[in-house]
């Protein structure tokens, strides 16, 4: 677009009223009146701010801010792979099982909202030896669907809160059962990159309507257990 050039007589004016305050600001402070070529020049170089330079440099930390939290919040598939820990075990028998700190393995795929939630699918092992009564193990193999909610979306440290149900096999002393089972977790993640994310929690499992067997093999009522899991989480 073509700028309209100001009638001369006006830009003498604006020339003049510079000019003049120029002047008497020279005047104030004890020095010699600019001429006016001098007040032209001065008003000129008073006119040149470094905007040129601050508007650019703020676009762009503006874009490349937007384009982080785009890129943070972006929903996205993974998969993850947990170590777990098994302590606190217990399954009703005569006499009790309670467990011994055991071990296990869980796998699970699911879907990052990029708002604080994502759910998953979870395929778990749990093995502990019986720490009372006729020895021998028990464990327990169960599908979960998830449910999460992280805190501090977008952060270094993440917490979180979440909650699953499935079915669960419990079995024990040549005796298995295969029931409704939920659990309850809480942790921490932290990100290392945008796709990989590591994550330490503990979480509750319960099954509790496990029943099997004939004495005095059989095992009934709740069985419950604890577990400390470390994992890691891959974002597509």
């Amino acid at each position: 677009m073509s700028r309209i050039p100001a009638p001369a007589g006006i830009r003498v004016e604006c020339c003049g009223i510079r000019n003049l305050a120029l002047s008497a600001r020279s005047l104030l402070h004890d020095r010699r009146a600019p001429t006016c070529r001098e007040s032209a020049a001065l008003a000129r170089r008073q006119d040149v701010t470094p905007m040129n330079k601050v508007v650019p440099a703020a676009a762009f930390a503006a874009a490349l801010s937007i384009a982080g939290v785009a890129s943070a919040e972006a929903p996205s598939w993974y998969v993850q792979a947990n170590s777990v820990a098994g302590f606190d075990s217990n399954l009703p028998a005569t006499p009790a099982r309670a467990g011994k700190a055991g071990w296990g393995l869980s796998g699970e795929a699911g879907r990052d909202f990029g708002n604080g939630w994502r759910a998953d699918a979870e395929v778990l092992y749990l093995d502990s030896g019986n720490r009372y009564g006729q020895g021998g193990r028990t464990s327990l193999t169960g599908g979960f669907v998830n449910g999460y909610y992280n805190f501090n979306h977008g952060h270094a440290w993440q917490p979180f809160v979440g909650g699953g149900v499935g079915v669960a096999g419990i079995r024990s002393i040549g005796e298995s059962d295969t029931n409704f089972a939920w659990q309850v977790k809480a942790g921490l993640d932290h990100p290392f990159t945008d796709r990989l994310i590591g994550e330490v929690a503990y979480r509750y499992i319960g099954v509790p309507d496990a029943h099997a067997g004939i004495e005095p093999d059989a095992f009934h009522g709740p069985y419950h257990s604890s577990a400390a899991t470390v994992g890691l989480r891959f974002r597509f």
